[in-house]
């Protein structure tokens, strides 16, 4: 096989097997690789498929005559294209992984704060008031925490965070108040009876 129809042969199988991460291209590539393949560590997907095509064009440079060059270039490029498919499925399967885990202790939380609320629900009227008042105190406590950390803020980014966390705390805190009223009116009219 002539060196030309090998090179021919050989980009358009690249070509076919890092296609689908075209759109990942400015993706960085979190694996360290041997630096007979790559000469950067940690660099983006576009750098590496750089350096694959230039051992393509080393690859084509070389005549039908030179057949050891031919064999180390095409070793060489086969390789590269391992050791880069091999990181991008890793880092791809890490990343699913920590998605799902994720979710899993989300919906574990979900599942706790649904069982607690069920809970509470169960308790008689003046238990469950008394409940309220105490996450009352608790959502109070919050917010001033939440405040003083807004003050001893140095950023603008870090202001904001606080600034929407206690905001996010004020609602809770006026839904729990809101709680207490109702709570409080129901067991009057009860207790008028």
């Amino acid at each position: 096989m002539s060196t030309s129809s090998l090179h021919q042969q050989l980009s358009q199988k690249v070509q076919g097997l890092f296609s689908p991460y075209q759109n990942q291209r400015d993706q960085q590539i979190l694996a360290k690789f041997d630096r007979t393949l790559f000469r950067d560590d940690f660099a983006q997907l576009k750098d590496y498929l750089r350096e694959i095509e230039q051992t393509l064009a080393q690859l084509a440079k070389l005549s039908d005559n030179t057949q050891p060059q031919t064999d180390f270039y095409s070793q060489k490029l086969l390789a590269q294209c391992h050791a880069l498919i091999d990181a991008l499925q890793r880092q791809d399967t890490d990343f699913t992984l920590q998605t799902t885990s994720s979710q899993n202790s989300q919906k574990r939380r979900a599942s706790e704060r649904q069982q607690m609320q069920n809970a509470l629900y169960q308790l008689p009227p003046r238990e469950r008031l008394a409940k309220y008042y105490e996450f009352l105190l608790q959502l109070n406590e919050i917010i001033e925490n939440n405040q003083l950390a807004f003050y001893q803020a140095r950023s603008d980014q870090e202001k904001q965070y606080w600034s929407k966390k206690t905001q996010i705390t004020q609602q809770r805190r006026d839904r729990c108040q809101e709680a207490i009223d109702l709570l409080e009116e129901y067991l009057s009219t009860t207790t008028e009876e």
